[in-house]
């Protein structure tokens, strides 16, 4: 079961599951500050990208790797570009960050 919540202006997320027989349990603080695009130390050519008029970009890995940041910083460097916000579509269970606040 995964879960996310918001306590005093902090974000965490919560991991509980059952593996080989042993249940495990992972929690953690999800920082609410997204880095600059710089400092996700991303490929050229991932960041090239979002400079595209149009596209699908999908953003997969394991657990706790970033996504949602990088996704985040990804679309709000697209949207300064367009000096608009771009039509996007955000897939996440639980919903970890939120893009008003990147």
């Amino acid at each position: 079961m995964d879960l996310s919540f918001l306590c005093e202006k902090v974000r965490y997320r919560a991991n509980f599951n059952k593996q080989q027989g042993t249940q495990a349990f992972s929690f953690r603080v999800v920082p609410q500050k997204i880095p600059k695009l710089d400092d996700l130390q991303l490929p050229g050519s991932v960041a090239a990208l979002v400079q595209e008029p149009r596209g699908l970009l999908l953003v997969t890995g394991a657990a706790g790797q970033g996504k949602s940041t990088n996704r985040l910083r990804l679309a709000a460097t697209r949207d300064a570009r367009l000096r608009r916000q771009a039509t996007a579509a955000h897939l996440n269970d639980p919903l970890q960050r939120t893009p008003h606040l990147a």
